[in-house]
């Protein structure tokens, strides 16, 4: 079993029913999140998305690439989330296609440990960015 070194609240944003092979809709990815420690939810893009954010504060938001900007613009000034964006893999010829910034991606497939892994990586770099605003504030 793997524990979560930085636990996280975690949102997953499932895509409309259309996008059939949604990475985001892997039960078994929900169920590992959950026994590493970490708090899930999943919420239904686009019609519940805003409420959730408003609703509850989280640190990471997963969700497929089309869907980070409606997260963006959701987000409010206290709940700004790290948006983990997952993609299928992508060939070389594909890869230059991406316009937005990316602040984290998580390409799949990858195994669960992989994932894992990535969210504490996230979840440290929030935690270390906490800290500097908190060192530079006092």
């Amino acid at each position: 079993a793997y524990a979560a070194v930085h636990t996280a609240s975690i949102l997953i944003v499932l895509p409309v029913k259309t996008v059939k092979s949604a990475a985001v809709r892997d039960s078994a990815l929900t169920t590992a999140l959950k026994m590493a420690g970490h708090r899930v939810e999943t919420v239904q893009q686009p019609v519940n998305l805003a409420d959730a954010l408003a609703r509850s504060r989280y640190d990471i938001v997963l969700a497929e690439r089309a869907d980070a900007p409606a997260i963006r613009n959701a987000a409010t000034e206290k709940n700004q989330p790290a948006i983990v964006q997952v993609l299928e893999k992508r060939s070389a010829a594909e890869k230059p296609a991406i316009h937005l910034p990316l602040e984290y991606v998580l390409e799949t497939p990858q195994s669960l440990s992989q994932i894992l892994n990535l969210l504490d990586d996230v979840m440290k770099a929030r935690l270390d960015a906490l800290h500097r605003a908190a060192v530079a504030g006092a």
